[in-house]
């Protein structure tokens, strides 16, 4: 079989910062609608619209001034197994070999991989956080988010099913 490499959209990345423009444009209305009209100002919402506006700002503004590269690999499926920079998990984890696949779960926008060894794939990874999340969080699945690339549902489905039959992988 052949190797596929996916990688990063330019036109993807900026769809996505426009809906972190959006979401930040939300949270601003809502914090000012609590700020300057409500009645009885709820704190949590305030302080959640403010928390909105900032978290969707700070995205745009990445996403608009530092993109990932059209040409850089987001996510390679090859004989070795799997491969994705997309999620600070799929990154850290690096190669996911086909003989420690579980399953494969395959949704709109994203691809969950459970492997069977995760204190395999949880030793490579350095950070703190990322590790717990991957542990505990997610039970050793490795969600590989393909939003910002050039790659699609049905070609990945394409890609994937002829290794998840070849070494007897359950995908859905």
């Amino acid at each position: 079989m052949q190797t596929k490499t996916f990688t990063y959209s330019k036109n993807d990345q900026k769809k996505g910062a426009l809906f972190f423009l959006g979401l930040g444009i939300l949270g601003a209305m809502l914090a000012l609608y609590m700020w300057l009209w409500a009645d009885p100002v709820n704190l949590s919402v305030l302080v959640g619209g403010v928390f909105l506006t900032f978290l969707g700002l700070f995205f745009f503004l990445k996403l608009i001034i530092h993109p990932k590269k059209e040409n850089e690999t987001a996510v390679v499926i090859s004989d070795a197994g799997i491969r994705a920079t997309t999620s600070p998990v799929a990154k850290s984890t690096g190669l996911l070999e086909w003989r420690d696949v579980e399953y494969i779960q395959l949704f709109t926008r994203t691809l969950m991989v459970k492997v069977s060894r995760p204190e395999k794939y949880a030793a490579r990874i350095k950070n703190f956080l990322v590790r717990d999340t991957f542990l505990k969080s997610l039970n050793g699945t490795v969600e590989i988010s393909f939003v910002g690339t050039n790659a699609t549902h049905n070609e990945l489905r394409k890609y994937l099913e002829p290794y998840a039959r070849q070494h007897n992988i359950y995908m859905d």
